[in-house]
């Protein structure tokens, strides 16, 4: 009995990255360019929700005391977390991605998993048609990673960048890994 080949690229993971960042710029396009960290109150011990890519290089992490964030970026924009307008956001998202992807299983205000096709090709137009689709709608960027296992597309996803998409081919999962 010869077993059943096994699609390539089984999940797709997409997410907006740095979500509350994006948001605050998608709110203040004064932030667009800057350094922007989100979060609580530094005068009252307030956490870091998010931190822009050029802060996390620095060391800032989510966690983190916003007012520690501030002392080493000094040059860093604060925006308060506004938790109802994320939501908000990510209700508008999640219906973007349900319009565009017919089985969605979401991950947080921002993640989504979902069926790739196992085709190389096929899966990096269905990603780029993804990204094209819930930017249009939303105004927020995606990055997508495909891969044979779930967890290994959403490391993927961290690994394609802000608007990008990356594939792990089963050949090169445990090199991958």
């Amino acid at each position: 009995m010869t077993p059943r080949p096994v699609p390539c690229h089984p999940f797709g993971f997409a997410e907006v990255p740095e979500f509350h960042v994006a948001i605050a710029r998608r709110e203040d396009p004064s932030l667009v360019d800057g350094p922007v960290i989100v979060g609580g109150d530094p005068a009252k011990r307030g956490k870091v929700v998010a931190a822009s890519g050029t802060l996390r290089e620095r060391g800032i992490v989510d966690g983190m005391g916003v007012a520690e964030a501030l002392a080493l970026s000094p040059e860093a924009r604060w925006v308060r977390t506004n938790i109802r307008r994320a939501r908000e956001i990510s209700g508008a998202l999640r219906a973007a991605v349900r319009r565009a992807v017919e089985e969605v299983e979401v991950d947080g205000l921002a993640g989504f998993y979902m069926r790739a096709p196992a085709d190389r090709e096929a899966a990096l137009a269905w990603a780029s048609r993804l990204a094209e689709s819930v930017e249009e709608r939303t105004g927020l960027p995606l990055r997508l990673g495909i891969a044979p296992a779930r967890f290994v597309a959403r490391l993927a996803a961290e690994d394609a960048g802000p608007r990008g998409a990356k594939i792990v081919e089963a050949a090169g999962f445990e090199s991958y890994l």
